[in-house]
């Protein structure tokens, strides 16, 4: 392998956690949730631009290929597609604090296994990590806000408008019917004589009577209005609202998919340890670029198929994959932009492999990307409120952080 210094280790260990926390964020743009664009169908534009860049490490480094490049993307993308499976089932915050722990877990095992990557002082090393796989599986904790989904916000002002709809037809014909009222009793006085006329007072003091009975009513059903109003706004608000149990199938396939996305993702590095000692080890990322490419379209129509057999032999449930999620158009763009951040990512992080930190320190401290990521919703997009959560984060944050700056140092 290269010789690359420690501090740059270090340095590509930082820009790593930033990159790879921050390529998630085109997926979260309100259009793209509004149209429930398919992970794997965003994963496509994605694949391409790592295909793409990872051309560009020959401006300065000779031409290579070795086969290993492909064992990487066949551990990454099912990964990939364990971690929408798990975030279907368990949610983004359980299941990323799962697959992130078991990452840690795994790629220091492999650091300690494989030559070239053993850590300095084993025992602590394994002590940090334990601590470094507790504080990040702690995120799972922490309860996100629900999107405000414009089909939400729709429903709202479609209820709004139904009610106003109704509340303006209910006071037209009552305005008809005072009218018709009025014209009968005008008609009514011109027309009869006093023994009529007694009569129609009686009448009247008859509809008055029945008017405040029916205004009465008015107020009751304003009332019950206002309450069912009042349920509809506890409803929409995620403070107040019932939350969903997830029922005990989903959350151990949520688990498990979770967990066989930690076991593959923290593989991943494992045949940069395999290239040939004469050659660079950057260049794997070229092998890798061209496996991706070769590799996700493989996994996408093996999902693609299961989700029409799925929809063959069970009509009514739904899909994994159906044809109406293919919205590749919508998706170009943002998962282009997606694809530039994972590649610096991943660019960074085999530098971080290849560096004295090694697969046991390097790639392990990568996935503190979650720490990343969390800041973004929090300060971003919201998805991280409340005094309780805030404080959790932090508390966790700064425990993790401290457990990785250790094993670092000391591991």
């Amino acid at each position: 392998m290269s010789s690359i210094p420690l501090w740059f280790g270090w340095v590509s260990v930082i820009l790593a956690i930033l990159t790879f926390g921050s390529y998630g964020l085109p997926a979260k743009m309100k259009r793209i949730r509004k149209a429930k664009i398919s992970q794997m169908v965003f994963q496509l534009p994605l694949s391409l631009i790592i295909f793409i860049s990872s051309f560009l490490v020959l401006t300065y480094n000779k031409w290579e290929f070795t086969y290993l490049g492909i064992v990487g993307p066949a551990l990454w993308v099912p990964a990939s597609c364990f971690a929408l499976l798990a975030i279907s089932k368990i949610g983004v915050s359980i299941g990323q604090s799962i697959w992130s722990a078991v990452t840690i877990g795994v790629s220091f095992v492999w650091g300690s296994i494989l030559p070239g990557h053993t850590p300095k002082n084993q025992k602590l090393s394994i002590v940090f990590v334990i601590f470094l796989i507790l504080g990040v599986s702690c995120f799972g904790f922490i309860k996100p806000n629900q999107p405000d989904d414009e089909d939400d916000e729709d429903n709202k002002d479609n209820e709004d408008n139904e009610d106003n709809k109704d509340n303006k037809d209910n006071k037209d014909n009552e305005d008809n019917e005072d009218n018709k009222d009025d014209k009968d009793n005008k008609d009514n006085k011109d027309n009869e004589d006093n023994k009529d006329n007694i009569e129609t007072i009686q009448s009247v003091n008859n509809i008055e009577n029945n008017d405040n009975h029916e205004r009465i009513n008015i107020i009751e059903n304003i009332d019950n209005d206002e309450n069912s109003e009042e349920e509809r706004r506890n409803l929409r608000n995620p403070r107040k609202r019932v939350q969903r149990n997830v029922s005990k199938k989903d959350f151990i396939i949520g688990i498990l998919s979770a967990i066989t996305c930690g076991l593959l993702n923290g593989s991943m590095m494992v045949p940069l340890s395999y290239v040939p000692s004469e050659s660079n080890g950057i260049i794997y990322i070229v092998s890798f670029g061209i496996g991706t490419i070769i590799v996700t379209p493989i996994v996408f129509f093996i999902f693609y198929f299961i989700g029409i057999i799925r929809n063959k032999c069970n009509p009514t449930k739904k899909p994994f994959l159906k044809l109406s999620d293919l919205k590749i158009k919508k998706a170009m763009i943002p998962g282009m932009i997606s694809g530039i951040f994972w590649s610096l990512g991943n660019f960074f992080a085999t530098y971080a492999t290849l560096s004295p930190l090694g697969m046991s320190q390097g790639f392990s401290l990568t996935q503190l990307a979650v720490v990343v990521a969390a800041l973004w919703g929090i300060f971003v997009f919201k998805e991280i409120s409340g005094k309780k959560n805030l404080i959790i984060f932090s508390s966790v944050a700064i425990t993790t952080l401290v457990f990785a700056m250790l094993l670092g140092i000391y591991g």
